[in-house]
């Protein structure tokens, strides 16, 4: 059984700043970006920008979808 995930990259504040100034963009859109909420090519060099530098792949899941989980595998 496949499990859908919220997904998003952490990173802290002065890289937010960086990739402001680096890659010419808005505080919203490096939200938008890290959040996985948008698809753009912008996005994906973020993406791609905040992992290079330090940034962090988190994946999450609803605390029902885990107990599911955690049930199935006992």
């Amino acid at each position: 059984m496949q499990w859908n995930c919220m997904q998003k990259i952490v990173v802290n504040h002065g890289l937010r700043k960086q990739m402001m100034l680096e890659l010419k963009v808005t505080y919203p859109t490096i939200r938008a970006a890290l959040a996985f909420k948008r698809d753009t090519l912008t996005a994906k060099v973020i993406r791609k920008y905040a992992l290079e530098h330090g940034g962090v792949l988190v994946k999450e899941i609803s605390s029902q979808k885990a107990a599911a989980i955690i049930a199935q595998n006992e």
